[in-house]
């Protein structure tokens, strides 16, 4: 594949093991990371909120967050969200995913400070993501990454010659 023409999708599950990390996805590829029983991971999810990452936690799952993170879809075994430690950090969710009906569109309070709160992405003009916080999406594309050849590897990639999913410097 070539960066940027061709999209992914990057399926990941932890059962009882802990990772830690950026988890991040380009406006083309979609990630589904799956935190099944007793897993961990410390790490923000789609900090260059461009890309469509569903995150699913199951009751006994714990995620630590280390920057703001953007989800598509988020479901959470635990309805109150006591696994999920934001250490003053926000996870915005997609108010428009039907994935997320059950959130309502509310804004809740996390564990350590920081609130799960609704976010409407919109396209502008020129097809690139704006969100209503202000910000401006300007990618990252190391989770989920096609694996080009000649590219440096990213962290998981999804296909292509990738190297796999150890995080590493080239």
């Amino acid at each position: 594949g070539r960066r940027g023409r061709n999209g992914a999708t990057f399926r990941l599950t932890l059962s009882d093991m802990g990772a830690k990390g950026s988890v991040n996805c380009d406006s083309i590829s979609t990630v589904s990371f799956t935190l099944g029983d007793d897993a961990s991971y410390t790490g923000a999810i789609d900090a260059g909120q461009e890309g469509a990452v569903s995150v699913k936690l199951s009751s006994s799952a714990k995620w630590t967050l280390t920057a703001d993170s953007y989800v598509s879809a988020l479901s959470d075994a635990n309805k109150k969200f006591a696994n999920i430690k934001s250490n003053g950090y926000d996870v915005y969710y997609d108010k428009t995913a039907s994935g997320n009906n059950s959130l309502k569109g509310r804004t809740y309070k996390l564990p350590g400070g920081g609130k799960l709160k609704p976010y409407t992405p919109a396209k502008t003009a020129s097809g690139t993501d704006e969100y209503d916080d202000g910000s401006f999406a300007d990618g990252g594309n190391s989770f989920g990454n096609s694996g080009a050849p000649g590219e440096k590897p990213g962290y998981g990639e999804g296909g292509g010659s990738g190297s796999g999913n150890l995080p590493h410097d080239a």
